[in-house]
C-alpha cells in the first residue's frame, strides 16, 4: 500500500529530526526514524538528506530498514521543495518536483543569498577542553559538532594528550593550564565576544580557578555559560581528582547558566551518596531542584533512566520549573566521550533556536544513534563512538532553524 502527501522543509519542530519515535500518516502507523514531523496535519521534510539506509533497530534515526534519496539537480539543507513521499512497506523514496526549483535557486542562489548573509552575525562559542589525539571525546567532538551547527568555534585547549585515559594505556599528556588566560588576554585585546562559553573535563583545582576568571571576564547580560562538571563516573569520583575537587566544581557551577552533570556528579555536587537506578520521577525531580538551587537556572541531568531498557536525560527549568525527559532504547557497553557527544549537542540545539526539552532530545537521539551504529559495526568502545556519520543530519536538523 502507498501513501502519498506533500510536505516541504520548513520550522523544525519537536520529534522532528532525530526522533526515535513512530508518526502517523493518514491514519496509518508509518515509522521513519523522526525525519518527518510527527505532527499529521504539518509534515515536514528535509530534502537534503539524500542517501541514507538504515538498520532493522526498530527506534532511533533510521527508524526501520529504509532508503531515502533525493532527485534533481538542486538538492539542498533548508531546501523549500515540494516533495512527493511514496511509502511502500520499509521502502521510502523522496522524489522533489522540479516545478520548484526556481523557489530553490530564487532563495539560496547568487544575489538572494548574498542579502540574506548581509549583516549576518554567526554564533561563537569559546569551548574549554582538553584534547586527546586519538578516542573521541572532548575538543575533538566539541569542535566537529558545533561547527556543523553552524557556530564558530574558539578552542581553549587546557591540556594536550596522545589519548583519552579510558582503558588507554601509555599516552602522552602535556599541562596547558599556564596557557588558560594568556587566551584570555589575547581575545580581550581583539575585543572578541561570545555567545556561550562551554567547559568540559578540567583537569586540576587550578584550572578551575582559572576557569572561574575566564567567565569572568566575557560574561555578558546576555550570553550563557555551560558547565558540564567532568569528574565522575559510575558512582566514583575519577582517581586524578582530589577529594575535595567537588566543592570547587561546585563553585564554578554557580557561575554557570546551564549545568549538564551525571548522576555520579550530581551525587558529588550535591554532597550526597550516589544511588544506582532505576530511578523514580520523583527522585529525579528532586535532584535536578538541588541542583539548580546551587545557582544555575538550568539543569540537564544525564544518566536518567526509570526502567532498565532505556537511558536518557532529564531537564529542569527554574523560571518555569518544567521538568522534560528524554530517553533512548539502551545499547549494550560502556562508550566514552559520550557525555561531551551529549553536551556538545545540546548546546548547538540551543544556539539554534530550540528550547531547553527540544534540545535536550536531539542531544539524546543524537548519542543514541552514535552508540548504535558503533555498536553494530563490533567497534572497540575504548575508541569512543561513530558520531561524525550523523554529522550531516545534525547541521539540517540545526541550520533548519535560520
Amino acid at each position: 500500500m502507498f501513501y502519498r502527501f506533500i510536505t516541504y522543509a520548513g520550522l523544525a519542530r519537536r520529534h522532528n529530526c532525530f526522533c526515535s519515535r513512530g508518526i502517523a500518516c493518514i491514519s496509518d502507523a508509518v515509522y521513519f526514524g523522526g525525519i518527518i514531523n510527527h505532527n499529521i496535519s504539518d509534515a515536514r521534510i528535509y530534502g537534503s538528506l539524500l542517501s541514507w539506509v538504515g538498520s532493522d533497530s526498530g527506534n532511533g534515526f533510521f527508524g526501520r530498514t529504509c532508503l531515502v534519496y533525493a532527485q534533481g539537480e538542486h538538492t539542498a539543507v533548508s531546501c523549500r521543495y515540494r516533495a512527493e513521499v511514496l511509502v511502500q512497506k520499509q521502502v521510502i523514496a523522496l522524489k522533489v518536483s522540479t516545478e520548484y526549483r526556481p523557489l530553490f535557486q530564487n532563495h539560496y542562489h547568487g544575489d538572494n543569498m548574498n542579502k540574506k548573509l548581509s549583516g549576518y552575525k554567526q554564533t561563537r562559542v569559546a569551548a574549554i577542553h582538553d584534547i586527546s589525539g586519538f578516542g573521541r571525546c572532548s575538543l575533538t567532538v566539541a569542535l566537529p559538532i558545533i561547527s556543523a551547527a553552524g557556530i564558530e568555534c574558539c578552542v581553549v585547549p587546557t591540556a594536550v594528550l596522545s589519548t583519552h585515559t579510558g582503558g588507554l594505556d601509555g599516552f602522552t599528556y602535556r599541562d596547558l593550564t599556564d596557557d588558560i588566560l594568556p587566551f584570555a588576554d589575547h581575545w580581550q585585546s581583539l575585543g572578541l565576544g561570545f555567545d556561550a562559553m562551554y567547559s568540559g573535563f578540567l583537569g586540576s583545582i587550578r584550572q578551575v580557578e582559572l576557569l572561574s576568571a575566564f567567565f569572568d571576564r566575557f560574561r555578558t547580560k546576555d550570553n550563557l555559560i555551560m558547565v558540564d562538571p567532568v569528574m565522575a563516573d559510575n558512582g566514583v569520583l575519577y582517581k586524578t581528582f582530589p577529594g575535595n575537587f567537588p566543592l570547587e566544581m561546585r563553585r564554578l557551577c554557580q557561575k554557570a547558566d546551564l549545568i549538564v552533570p551525571n548522576m555520579t556528579e550530581a551525587a558529588l555536587l550535591l554532597n550526597e551518596p550516589y544511588r544506582e537506578g532505576p530511578y523514580t520521577k520523583d527522585f529525579i525531580a528532586d535532584t535536578l531542584k538541588k541542583l539548580a538551587s546551587l545557582g544555575s537556572k538550568l539543569v540537564v541531568l544525564t544518566g536518567v533512566h526509570l526502567t532498565n531498557a532505556e537511558l536518557g536525560a532529564a531537564a529542569y527549568d527554574s523560571d518555569t520549573s518544567k521538568i522534560d525527559y528524554s530517553s533512548a532504547g539502551r545499547v549494550p557497553g560502556f562508550y566514552h566521550g559520550t557525555g561531551d557527544i551529549f553536551g556538545s549537542t545540546l548546546l548547538a540545539g540551543l544556539l539554534n533556536g530550540y528550547d531547553l526539552a527540544n534540545a535536550m532530545e536531539i542531544a539524546v537521539d543524537f548519542v543514541a544513534e552514535s552508540i548504535r551504529r558503533t555498536y553494530v559495526a563490533g567497534t572497540d568502545t575504548r575508541y569512543g563512538v561513530n558520531f561524525e556519520a550523523g554529522l550531516g543530519a545534525l547541521a539540517v536538523c540545526c541550520n533548519i532553524m535560520h
